[in-house]
């Protein structure tokens, strides 16, 4: 204990075991959507033509957990890793749907707009051209992705839907799954304005249980939860035996895709050229 305490400088930082084990299943609990959303996205919304269910749902948790842990372990500091959700539906409906793109191909874009910033990190661009960006302009760009994050959980919770005629409309407001929203909500931010540790925990865990209940009590026809959520999984472990979780690994750089996606007769160099540099001053 006193080895763990030492190395992550509990003393200096002013916290203990006990809420970092807190802290740190709240952030997996608040992140694990992915796992389900980016494997939804790059193969459920492909109509086949994306990389298979399994081993992307393998490679999602794999890439959170590995640098999740090399961010504690190495650079011991608190920030938590995982697939950025935008860049996923750019690679499915663009590239693999849009321009009928391989996937393997699709990939090896990502690949390459990866090298550049790479590039970019180690020769110190990316640091001149970060503190070049006023400040005012970082906090907006947080605040973007916080509303992008809210809009989530409003269409996930039915109170926004797609609109007609209008890009959003507002959802059916008497479905039991408005309740569960609302509650969910409620318990947070009064659990927060307590100062309760583990509020967002807890908020989580109550929402569940009670979505269960709900979907128990309504069935799902009635509930307005979508199909399969807040029921039991009918098994806990997945059976990998009918397809291989690493089945994908290195596919663009063995299919040759990497080196190919270059030469697709089907698009120019600066098509993929432009493509890459766009990709890459979004992650950047």
């Amino acid at each position: 204990m006193e080895a763990i305490a030492t190395f992550f400088k509990f003393g200096e930082r002013k916290t203990n075991l006990s809420t970092e084990l807190r802290a740190g299943l709240t952030t997996f609990m608040v992140m694990a959507y992915i796992i389900a959303v980016n494997p939804g996205i790059l193969s459920g919304a492909t109509e086949g033509k994306g990389p298979p269910l399994i081993p992307t749902i393998v490679a999602t948790a794999l890439a959170a957990g590995i640098l999740c842990l090399a961010m504690g372990l190495l650079t011991n500091y608190p920030f938590a890793l995982a697939a950025g959700l935008g860049l996923n539906a750019v690679v499915a409906y663009q590239l693999i749907l849009g321009k009928g793109m391989p996937w393997e191909q699709a990939m090896a874009i990502i690949f390459w707009e990866g090298v550049l910033i790479t590039i970019f990190v180690l020769t110190g661009v990316r640091e001149q051209l970060m503190d070049a960006i006023p400040m005012s302009l970082k906090r907006a760009i947080a605040v973007g992705i916080g509303l992008f994050i809210l809009l989530i959980g409003l269409v996930d919770g039915g109170f926004v839907v797609g609109g007609g005629g209008t890009p959003l409309g507002l959802g059916a407001l008497n479905t039991p799954a408005i309740l569960v929203f609302l509650l969910g909500l409620f318990v947070a931010l009064a659990l927060m304005a307590r100062k309760v540790k583990g509020a967002l925990l807890i908020s989580i865990i109550v929402a569940t249980v009670f979505a269960i209940i709900l979907q128990a009590v309504f069935g799902p026809d009635k509930s307005g939860l979508a199909p399969g959520v807040a029921q039991l999984p009918d098994h806990w472990i997945t059976d990998f035996a009918a397809d291989n979780p690493f089945s994908t690994i290195l596919a663009p750089l063995t299919s040759g895709a990497l080196w190919n996606v270059w030469t697709n007769p089907q698009y120019s160099v600066i098509t993929i050229a432009l493509t890459v540099f766009s990709l890459m001053l979004s992650d950047f």
